[in-house]
């Protein structure tokens, strides 16, 4: 008797660690299958949100694509401005930005894949009116008073040169209100971007780009160091991009949002 009541138990004692495990297991599996993606303010054609709450952009649909075919869940977060997002993401409660170019402080906080997935130039704006030259050389600005977003690169000449008089504001449409109102000489942002505001505020015949851009940056997927196997994940990330970029999906969405002409794509 007491020889079956030890198995009953030992049979006991089995059924409760399988039942243990059938519990937990798909628990931590989807948990690890769970990502938040996040992006700042609306930053066309990169990423934004639609009128109808959808969202868009090369670097959102490229990231998305690669987060999908890895099975991941994915839940987006937009920010108000870069600051937020970055403090999130120092904190843990953001685990991937789409778009990204690394530094030396924002590699303090988050790995970055090594391949970019596009690349994204900065350049000098200024009113239509304005006298303003630049043939390349920083100093030829550095009477003037720069606009610039706080929490943004604006690629590493520029980030470093304490010669320059930088203004800093929030957003890009602060930004672009201080150039119109004469708070500022000039603003460094994206072209396209840029652009993309001022036509939606009816104002794009105000400003000029200036040429040569300063920066041409490379734009990479970030991932918050608290993140749960974050260096594996970049490892993966990063090897999805490299096929990724090889791939006739990725010319498309070169075409979509602009950055190949219908020429282009057809060599």
């Amino acid at each position: 008797m007491n020889s079956v009541q030890t198995l009953l138990n030992k049979g006991l004692s089995l059924l409760i660690l399988i039942v243990v495990l059938l519990t937990t297991l798909p628990c931590k599996a989807l948990e690890s299958k769970t990502i938040n993606l996040g992006f700042p303010e609306n930053f066309p054609p990169f990423f934004f949100v639609n009128d109808d709450g959808s969202h868009g952009g090369i670097s959102y649909d490229i990231v998305m694509q690669l987060l999908n075919s890895l099975g991941y869940e994915v839940t987006t977060i937009q920010y108000d401005n870069m600051q937020s997002l970055l403090v999130d993401m120092e904190m843990g409660s953001l685990d991937i930005a789409v778009h990204l170019t690394a530094t030396k402080s924002r590699s303090e906080i988050a790995f970055f894949t090594k391949t970019p997935h596009i690349y994204e130039t900065q350049n000098f704006i200024v009113r239509a009116d304005a006298p303003i030259q630049y043939s390349g050389q920083l100093l030829q600005i550095a009477s003037k008073r720069i606009g610039a977003i706080n929490g943004w690169t604006h690629g590493e000449d520029f980030d470093n040169a304490k010669f320059l008089n930088k203004v800093f504001v929030n957003d890009s449409v602060q930004q672009m209100k201080g150039l119109m109102s004469g708070r500022y000489d000039v603003a460094v942002n994206n072209p396209l971007f840029f652009f993309d505001i001022a036509e939606h505020m009816q104002i794009a015949k105000a400003f000029k780009v200036l040429q040569p851009e300063i920066a041409n940056l490379p734009v990479n997927i970030a991932i918050s160091k608290k993140t749960t196997e974050a260096q594996q994940l970049v490892k993966t990330l990063d090897k999805a991009v490299q096929q990724f970029i090889e791939t006739d999906s990725y010319q498309m969405l070169l075409l979509q949002y602009g950055f190949l002409s219908q020429d282009e794509a057809s060599n």
